[in-house]
Parts: C-alpha cells; sequence; structure tokens
C-alpha cells in the first residue's frame, strides 16, 4: 500500500500517462484485497477446522509435528514453512478440496491460435478450477480429503504445480500470498493451542461447500479444548493416581 501511494504521487507530479496509480484504483485494490484476502481466508480457516473435526487423526499429525518443531513456548511464524511439510499439505488439500472459487473467467486480448484452435481477439473463456482439482486422471480419489497426496515418498512437498487455487497468469489472486501466508500461521498456531473435536450431541460438520460468490463453509458446532490444560490436568491426574496405587493409571 505505501508503494502504491508513492506511486500515487509520483505520477501525479511527473504527470505521467496513462496513469493507472489513481484514488479510485487505489480504492478498488483496497477492495480486492478484502473481497479476495480476508474474506476466503476466514472461510479456509473454518474448513481447516471443520476437517479437523472430521479426521482426528490428520489433526493429531499436525499436533504431533508442530509439537516437535515449534514446542508450545513460542508463537509460529512464516520461517516455519518449510519445516512443516505435513500441516501445509494439510492446508494445501484444503485448498485442493474446496476451491473457494471454484471458475474464474479470462479474455484473449488478440487473435490466438493453440493448435487446431482458433481464439478471436475478446473471446471471453472459462477456467473450471473446481473441474481442474478433481479431475480422476490426475488426483487419486479426488473427493477423498487426503492430506498425503502432496507429500512424496520423503515426506517433502509436491504437485503443488498442478494446483491452482487461485488462478493463473497476470490476473492471478493479488491476495495470494497474503492469504498463504496469513492462513498457514493462524492454522499453525490454533493446531499449536487447541484441539478440535464435534460436541457430543450434535451431528458432524456438513462439510459440502455453501455455494456464494465462493465455496464457503456451512455453520457447525465443535468443541474446543485448551491443549496446555489438558495436558496439565492428564499431568496432574497422572501425579494423583501414582500418590494412589502406586502408578497405576486409568
Amino acid at each position: 500500500m505505501d508503494v502504491f501511494l508513492h506511486e500515487i504521487d509520483h505520477h501525479k507530479t511527473e504527470k505521467i500517462t496513462p496513469n493507472y496509480y489513481t484514488d479510485e484504483q487505489f480504492a478498488m485494490v483496497l477492495v480486492d484485497l478484502f473481497i479476495t484476502g480476508f474474506v476466503p481466508t476466514a472461510s479456509c480457516l473454518e474448513f481447516l477446522i471443520m476437517f479437523m473435526i472430521l479426521h482426528p487423526e490428520i489433526q493429531k499429525k499436525c499436533h504431533e509435528e508442530i509439537d516437535m518443531v515449534i514446542g508450545r513456548s513460542r508463537f509460529p511464524s512464516i520461517n516455519d514453512n518449510e519445516k512443516l511439510p505435513y500441516t501445509q499439505a494439510v492446508c494445501l488439500e484444503v485448498l485442493r478440496h474446496v476451491t473457494f472459487i471454484p471458475m474464474t473467467t479470462r479474455a484473449a486480448t488478440k487473435d490466438t491460435q493453440i493448435d487446431d484452435y482458433f481464439i478471436p481477439k475478446g473471446t471471453i473463456a472459462a477456467l473450471n478450477l473446481y473441474g481442474m482439482h478433481h479431475d480422476k486422471q490426475t488426483w487419486e480419489n479426488p473427493l477423498e480429503f487426503n492430506p498425503d497426496r502432496f507429500l512424496d515418498k520423503d515426506g517433502k512437498l509436491c504437485n503443488q504445480d498442478i494446483m491452482l487455487p487461485f488462478g493463473t497468469g497476470k490476473r492471478t489472486c493479488p491476495a495470494e500470498v497474503f492469504a498463504r501466508i496469513s492462513t498457514f500461521t493462524y492454522f499453525t498456531y490454533l493446531l499449536q493451542k487447541y484441539s478440535f473435536e464435534c460436541p457430543s450431541n450434535s451431528a458432524p460438520p456438513d462439510s459440502t461447500p455453501s455455494v456464494g460468490m465462493g465455496n464457503y463453509a456451512k455453520p457447525y458446532r465443535c468443541v474446543v479444548r485448551d491443549r496446555q490444560l489438558v495436558s496439565s490436568n492428564f499431568i496432574a491426574n497422572y501425579k494423583d493416581s501414582r500418590d494412589e496405587d502406586c502408578g497405576t493409571l486409568v
């Protein structure tokens, strides 16, 4: 934003034409950042927590990786990305599985020939991102939530280049970097501190997206437990049981 504001002043002072750095354009950039950055990021976190509820074994693996790499004495940071491949894979799988923006459009700026197809200038092309992310020829069991599809045999990230959750080309989502970093950091922090489960008197969350301007999570209920409190209670109960019956813990 600072750079954009600087360019507004620079273009006004130097009277540069054509001038794309205007107050109106700046306002639209902020709208794009909010709509394509903050709103989908919040929805992504809702889906991440939902899938942790639906797949407690995946949540357990994330907890173990975060505890081993970060521990609980400091906050997660963007520098932890490469050290947490499984947690990253979970975030990638949510982006693939849900595909928050299922379809986007582009227009041909000039006459184009692609193999046997002639595309006249001005033609509108629709990119079916949801179909791409659920293509059976690319993804094994595409309707299944499986973060392991983004990990190779050595546990390193893979297959990121065949997924386009933020679009592609010069008109790719301007908030992609912000969305990826903030989603990963917030999700890691939440799992570092808390565990999530379905209330005993509620049905499991429905992972079918609610369709609007994009795919969003339907409302659901969950129980949030403080992991530090649970650990402290476990240790306290263990000590009490040792005093009472020489170490037997039920």
